[in-house]
């Protein structure tokens, strides 16, 4: 619809890893001390096994007007075998 501002926007991530997947959680600020939880149940991950690939390091959230800052798991991403 023309004139309607997004509901969602994208944070674009990039890996050097491959075959994992990894939990992403995305806060946002509207003063830099406070932050909320836009998207804590994210995801990115890449499956690459000869020369196919499946890659998604792109995570959606709501749009907000204040600062952004991801966390990826302090667990560490998931490789898989």
């Amino acid at each position: 619809m023309q004139g309607r501002a997004p509901s969602t926007a994208a944070l674009r991530l990039s890996a050097a890893e491959s075959n994992f997947r990894q939990k992403v959680r995305i806060e946002t600020s509207d003063d830099n001390r406070f932050w909320l939880v836009s998207r804590d149940d994210g995801y990115i991950f890449d499956f690459t096994q000869g020369d196919r690939k499946l890659s998604v390091l792109t995570v959606d959230y709501p749009v907000s007007r204040g600062a952004m800052c991801a966390s990826l798991s302090s667990a560490g991403p998931t490789l898989m075998p």
